[in-house]
């Protein structure tokens, strides 16, 4: 009995080896293939080598000193490594790590991506025309530096699942402690109104697909948030298109610790001195027990109004 039993399991063994063997191969083979279709496309890609390890589970494909332009020469990314992984029993399921450090080299200037950990997982459907089924990207210890839109982050995270609706996605993203540097919260915040730092910044809704001509909804189930020290902004509600392209919504806004803002919102000109008082007027009147103001906001044709008062435009 014991003997059977060991040849089972070294040829179990054995198959399960040759697979692994065939599968690095298509990994590797495939990657290959992707990189010349690419570079037949006008895409300049260069590295110093590509190969397939994780045996027995596990296809890791790893493309070292990968240097990555765009057509149009515009943009080239370098990194010391870039991995894809791989499951063998679960091959539809792939996670892409990057490395701590990552340069793109833009018009005019350079932009240096650091991260403690920076991945991204994909997950496709089981099927001979396999589509997306769920993508999460997590990002931790996020540095971006780069001399217009530098910041920092603790936690980075953006994700999208399918729902039983055809063509309609879930998404979500989120940033935790989110520092700007000193060009973008010029632009933002020129009067340094706001606190300097992003406690927490998240966005979720899910998004139809947007029927013939354009039309119909486009976003649904929005919820947002804003914490920066004492200002904490709440948005819930939907959007829709119209035919002519325009957006149309109906949100609800909670609001509170909202003078810094209308200040930020008067130095970057969306609003003017004599709307502060109306619209600071209104917001406390609005006021509940937990010090949140619950407003609407009606967009119409791209036009936003809080409190019967213009702020901008979709």
């Amino acid at each position: 009995m014991a003997k059977w039993l060991i040849i089972i399991v070294c040829v179990l063994g054995a198959l399960w080896g040759g697979w692994w063997f065939v599968g690095s191969t298509a990994a590797r083979e495939g990657s290959l293939v992707l990189v010349e279709e690419a570079r037949a496309s006008g895409w300049d890609i260069a590295y110093d080598d590509l190969g397939v390890a994780g045996f027995p589970n596990r296809f890791d494909t790893t493309v070292t000193a990968p240097m990555v332009t765009t057509p149009d020469g515009l943009i080239t990314w370098s990194a010391p490594f870039f991995q894809v992984f791989a499951l063998a029993y679960r091959p539809n399921h792939i996670i892409a790590v990057a490395p701590n450090q990552m340069v793109f080299e833009l018009p005019g200037r350079q932009v240096e991506v650091r991260s403690d950990d920076l991945r991204a997982s994909v997950i496709l459907t089981v099927s001979t025309e396999p589509d997306l089924d769920r993508f999460t990207a997590t990002a931790e210890g996020l540095d971006i530096i780069d001399p217009q839109f530098g910041l920092t982050a603790g936690n980075a995270l953006m994700a999208a699942r399918r729902t039983e609706v055809p063509g309609e996605m879930d998404v979500a993203f989120s940033m935790t402690d989110v520092g700007l540097n000193d060009w973008l919260r010029s632009l933002i915040d020129p009067g340094r109104g706001l606190p300097g730092r992003i406690d927490a910044l998240t966005f979720e809704a899910r998004l139809p697909g947007l029927a013939d001509g354009g039309a119909g909804p486009l976003a649904e189930d929005i919820d947002a948030l804003l914490s920066m020290g004492d200002l904490r902004l709440a948005v819930t509600g939907a959007l829709a298109t119209t035919a002519s392209g325009a957006v149309d919504g109906a949100l609800e806004l909670r609001i509170r610790g909202w003078e810094p803002l209308l200040d930020t919102l008067v130095a970057i000109g969306a609003i003017g001195e004599g709307q502060v008082a109306i619209l600071n007027g209104g917001l406390n009147s609005l006021r509940g027990d937990d010090g949140m103001a619950t407003v609407p906001v009606t967009i119409a044709a791209g036009q936003i109004r809080v409190l019967g008062l213009p702020l901008g435009s979709l």
